[in-house]
């Protein structure tokens, strides 16, 4: 599948969004005409390539815990970025990676749609243990692509998880608010990278 292809792809996943409404986030910044810049973070032990195109990571047996992510791609200055390779992933309920061949649970890569736009659907990750009395938040992996090349590596957290306190130092602007609609939780998050 060449790059051409890959942004039709991402533009169909895209096509069931309609239209949304202006999204006003804290990473945006209105007094400088700028937008503050998506944090760089680490990219964890559980990366791997070639994960599955897709923007709905949900299973069959996923009933509860659903989430809606949908947002921007936006440079410094506030410009959307259409065609932008997002790679997004995530643990389990259980705090769990698939670390198994084949189209891994819960990883999937699609494009950035007009004006930027993406959005995707999966579910509330768990938190996980990494001492005997400590844990990392819940929270998504995400690298963003531009022409092929990797231009941000960064980890989406979730306001008010009880888990944040064992990471006091998380960037403000890298959580996400997560309103409950139905049987959804929704929430908005643009992505901002640094283009020149």
């Amino acid at each position: 599948m060449n790059r051409r292809q890959f942004i039709k792809q991402g533009s169909v996943f895209l096509s069931t969004m309609g239209c949304f409404p202006p999204i006003e986030l804290e990473q945006q910044s209105t007094s400088t005409s700028q937008c503050a810049l998506t944090p760089m973070d680490i990219e964890g032990p559980y990366y791997v390539t070639g994960i599955p195109i897709r923007n709905d990571f949900r299973e069959d047996e996923d009933t509860e815990g659903l989430v809606e992510l949908q947002g921007q791609v936006l440079d410094q200055f506030c410009t959307p970025i259409s065609g932008a390779v997002l790679h997004i992933w995530h643990a389990n309920r259980q705090g769990q990676y698939d670390l198994g061949a084949g189209q891994r649970r819960y990883y999937g890569q699609f494009a950035s749609g007009e004006d930027g736009r993406y959005i995707f659907h999966s579910i509330y990750p768990g938190a996980y243990a990494t001492s005997r009395t400590t844990y990392r938040p819940r929270h998504y992996h995400l690298k963003v692509f531009l022409q092929g090349q990797e231009v941000l590596t960064s980890q989406i957290y979730f306001k008010n998880d009880q888990y944040l306190r064992y990471e006091p130092n998380h960037p403000s602007n890298a959580l996400v608010h997560l309103e409950r609609e139905d049987k959804i939780l929704r929430g908005s998050f643009n992505i901002v990278i640094q283009t020149s």
